[in-house]
Parts: C-alpha cells; structure tokens; sequence
C-alpha cells in the first residue's frame, strides 16, 4: 500500500559539535556529511506534489552547523507550500545574542514556523547551559508559532538518578514555561546508549515479546508508519537504523509508491512479532541474550548491530550503528 505521510524529518548532517551519550545517530564533530541542497530540492518537490505533510523538521546532528544550507533548504520548503516548518536544534549558537537574533529573525523570514530546543543532563555535557538560555530567550522574543523545550530522561521520566536530577534543575533554571511547551521524554537505549547507557538501567526479567511500535510516533506501527526520515546520505528511514530504500538511487516517489512492509525482511520480522522474531534468522541466533536486554527497542538494535553485515541495505546509515 502506497505510503500516505504527515511528515517528513531531514537529517540535514551528523556533524555535531556534541557527542552525547544518548545519542541514536552517534552524532559527533567527526562527522562530514550534509544534505545537498540540490538533493533537498529534489526530495521536497517530490513530497509538496505527491504528499500532504502536517510539517517537515530538520535536525540531525546540529542543523545550524550549515547555516546557509539550512536558511537555503527553509526557503525552498516554504516557496513549495510548506505550512509547518520545525527546527530540531541544541542552541550551541547562542553565546552571541546579537549573532542569535540576527540569524533566527532571517530563519524566521525565510519560514522557518517552530523550534525545538534540546536541554537536558546529556545535551548539557557539550553545550554551555548559557549559550541555549540566551538562544531560547532570543526566539521568545522574536516569537514563532511554536517553542518546545525537549528533554531526555534516563529510565522513566520520574525515576529519580544523578541524571535526571540535573535535567529538572536545568528546566527551572529557564523559568515558568509560559510562551514554551516542555516535553519530557525517556531516552531510547540504542545507538550510543546502547554502548553507555544501558549498563545503569534494571534488566527486564521477561523476554520482549510485543510488536513493534515506532518510537517517535505512539500507536503507529511499521505497517503503516506516517514519518519518514531522510539523511544526507540519500537513506529512506522509518526508524533509526532501519532503511526502506535510498532516493540517491531510486526515486522518492518509488520508495513511497511501492512501500510494502513484507518485502523488507528486517521490517516484516519487526512488523509481524517485534523484535523477538529477529532471532529467528539464521545470522542472528545466539548473538543476544533477550533477557539482558532493558527493553524492547534496546534488544532491537543490539540484534540489528550484529545482522547489519548481512543486510546492509535494510540496516542503514552506518554511524547508527558504528562510531
């Protein structure tokens, strides 16, 4: 069944000036790619003429990294009819208020809609608590139709450990949230939380036997998910790490036309039984032990991690799985 889309998330680069430890795309200052902007052209016409997107979002990475692509790609986005545009960022850029405003203000021109600051314990090991008040507060005052304050959480959002306590004493220090939204959300052990993370956080006692349910979209599954992502790279994701086609090599509007859950075999696996059924593959038998892992998504990747050599085009990018 053709995809029908409300969205669409551009991971515009991996370059990072941070190395969170939470982290799924192992972002790091490593990285080198970015989203060409011809490439980006290329894709959002396809997705304005055959899709009807609620919004589309750029992150990565840190988007601002490659300002004059980003203003570039905004522009573009908003000449094609996009209503909602969303910007994912860590507010590194902020030490400069002046320099702030006057970037935010052209972003806003250009149509830039919403932004989404990311402030937490983890965020906050690279990026001076200082420098994203002062790009919070510059966007407060510029006003966007949306400002949400994103934060990590390891465990449970209420469970009480050294990280979680600095993430709440960040968010007081940013005030009462009256012209922003706070979103408080438990990390996913994957990616280099998986590596670094996992270890501080109770097994599960039971083995994970449920169905894959996305992540980033509650109640929807990968039957029939809603959001694509698209990297640099040219890979079609629907959840980190987990490719349904390249529009570097075949057209975006094929990958979206003819997506069929049973034809990937690592997304029907998930799709039919959930993660459990992975270790059902030859490849994978005796490469995890279910009951160690912490939960459903963990046992996930850790599976994905050791099958990517046998199905390199379904188990994509690479930096999801290897620093």
């Amino acid at each position: 069944m053709p995809m029908s889309l409300k969205g669409c998330e551009f991971l515009l680069t991996f370059k990072c000036i941070a190395k969170c430890r939470h982290c799924c795309y192992r972002a790091s200052p490593l990285r080198r790619s970015v989203m060409a902007v011809a490439d980006f052209k290329n894709y959002m016409t396809v997705l304005a003429h055959e899709q009807s997107l609620d919004c589309i979002t750029f992150h990565g990475g840190e988007p601002f990294l490659f300002y004059k692509t980003l203003k570039r790609c905004i522009e573009i986005a908003h000449k094609l009819g996009q209503k909602e545009i969303v910007l994912i960022t860590n507010g590194y850029w902020g030490g400069s208020q002046t320099n702030a405003q006057r970037k935010l203000q052209e972003l806003k021109k250009a149509g830039l809609s919403s932004i989404r600051f990311s402030v937490d314990a983890f965020h906050q090991e690279f990026v001076p608590f200082r420098s994203v008040h002062i790009a919070i507060d510059v966007a407060r005052a510029i006003g966007f139709d949306k400002l949400v304050i994103i934060s990590r959480f390891l465990g449970s959002v209420g469970s009480r450990n050294p990280v979680n306590m600095r993430t709440e004493t960040l968010l007081e220090r940013l005030g009462p949230p009256e012209d922003f939204i706070i979103e408080r959300k438990p990390l996913y052990i994957e990616g280099r939380a998986a590596d670094q993370l996992a270890k501080h956080l109770q097994q599960k006692v039971a083995v994970p036997k449920g169905i894959c349910v996305l992540q980033l979209r509650a109640d929807e599954t990968l039957k029939n998910p809603s959001v694509i992502q698209i990297d640099p790279f040219g890979n079609v994701t629907i959840c980190p790490g987990l490719c349904i086609g390249n529009a570097k090599t075949e057209p975006l509007s094929r990958i979206m036309k003819e997506y069929d859950y049973e034809r990937n075999p690592i997304v029907r696996l998930l799709a039919q039984k959930g993660p459990i059924r992975l270790l059902e593959l030859p490849e994978a038998r005796g490469s995890v032990e279910p009951a160690k892992s912490v939960s459903d998504c963990h046992m996930c990747y850790e599976l994905r991690k050791h099958l990517r050599a046998c199905y390199p085009e379904f188990l994509a990018p690479d930096n999801c799985y290897s620093e």
